[in-house]
């Protein structure tokens, strides 16, 4: 099974599910001696087939004992140094489909806690048999982004498997000005992923505004519709948390998140106060107090607006102090050409001039006349 969720205009996280046949599935009456062929080829080529920008999880059962990392068994980006259990046909298998796709066992990078469990499966009528079955595989470019991969034991009437939990926090790749799908005619999205990631309170807020959205309704409907509905659930709930305040094209890299939206609210203070002032009586006390507050909302914006460039000066200033500190003049030049005089990033280069007045061309030259 594959199920892709979509996280920006053209990115998204791909999960594939897959179950393994067991090791006894070439003596067993009846079954199929094909059938691990066929599993492992479908399984590579279902793969292969996501897209390299989305990120890829692959969960599955897959009946295999990878053993421990031994030289030339893998190398340290498919298996981690916390590998286990005697390697089987299966786990030969898992580990070729890792190194074909560029994949890592993120089970085996992560030390078990002490008391914690390291086996996914125990067998029901042994025991004493445990294994670890259950993987989670992700692209190895993606590996970084896993903060966590435990075992939590469960006690199922009907499965003698226990809970593999990842814990994978995404670069903040996801676009937060996408469309919802399903909905052409729905305004951007625009959330302030910086807010959401540090304020906790704001935080709590999301998940309970979340969770208090009815659950989508996947009986006989496509996996794809499901997984769009639940995107679109989760980013509006984001969006009405934590709004992403707007402004002006040539003012983002001066402002920081905070600042605009201190700007935001005054500017609609603002507004706020002009759309009264028109109804108003001349020459009234009403009139006063709103121009009272007309002029406050103004000052405050103001005010907001010459914090954020200050804030943004010091640590410019701050940089440039660094760089000559170190003896670093090219960092020198290029962090002080990096914002011309308009506050737009200068992509220009800077040109080097020997004695005579002329411009350098060998980087030899140049870095002797910088040297000086």
């Amino acid at each position: 099974m594959k199920v892709r969720l979509q996280t920006g205009c053209t990115c998204g996280v791909t999960f594939v599910v897959g179950y393994a046949p067991t090791e006894t599935v070439r003596t067993t009456a009846g079954g199929d001696v094909n059938a691990k062929d066929s599993f492992w080829t479908a399984l590579d080529a279902a793969i292969r087939e996501v897209h390299s920008r989305d990120h890829l999880v692959v969960l599955m059962d897959a009946n295999a004992r990878t053993g421990r990392r031994r030289d030339g068994c893998c190398d340290a980006k498919i298996m981690g140094a916390y590998g286990r259990d005697i390697m089987n046909n299966n786990g030969e298998r898992l580990l070729g489909l890792a190194s074909d796709n560029q994949l890592s066992l993120t089970n085996t990078y992560f030390r078990t806690p002490k008391g914690g469990v390291q086996h996914t499966f125990q067998s029901s009528t042994k025991g004493k048999e445990k294994y670890r079955l259950d993987f989670i595989l992700m692209r190895q470019t993606g590996r970084r982004f896993v903060r966590n991969v435990s075992v939590k034991r469960v006690d199922f009437k009907d499965s003698d498997h226990n809970i593999v939990l990842t814990t994978v926090r995404l670069p903040p790749r996801v676009a937060s000005n996408r469309r919802v799908r399903g909905n052409s005619g729905s305004r951007r999205i625009r959330i302030d992923l910086e807010r959401l990631r540090k304020d906790k309170h704001l935080r709590d807020a999301f998940q309970n505004r979340a969770s208090s959205r009815p659950p989508p309704t996947a009986l006989r409907r496509p996996t794809g519709e499901t997984a769009a509905e639940l995107t679109a659930t989760v980013m509006s709930a984001a969006a009405e948390t934590a709004p992403l305040a707007r402004c002006a094209r040539g003012q983002r890299g001066w402002y920081t998140s905070e600042a605009q939206h201190e700007i935001s609210d005054a500017s609609k203070e603002i507004k706020a106060a002009q759309q009264q002032l028109r109804g108003a009586s001349k020459n009234s006390a009403c009139e006063a107090t709103l121009k009272a507050m007309l002029k406050a909302a103004r000052k405050k914006r103001s005010i907001a607006r010459w914090r954020a460039l200050e804030k943004f000066f010091e640590g410019y200033v701050r940089q440039l102090e660094k760089k000559s500190r170190e003896g670093d003049q090219a960092g020198f030049y290029r962090h002080l050409k990096m914002i011309d005089v308009e506050g737009n990033r200068s992509f220009t280069s800077q040109n080097i001039k020997g004695k005579d007045g002329k411009v350098l061309r060998d980087p030899t030259f140049i870095r002797q006349r910088r040297a000086r």
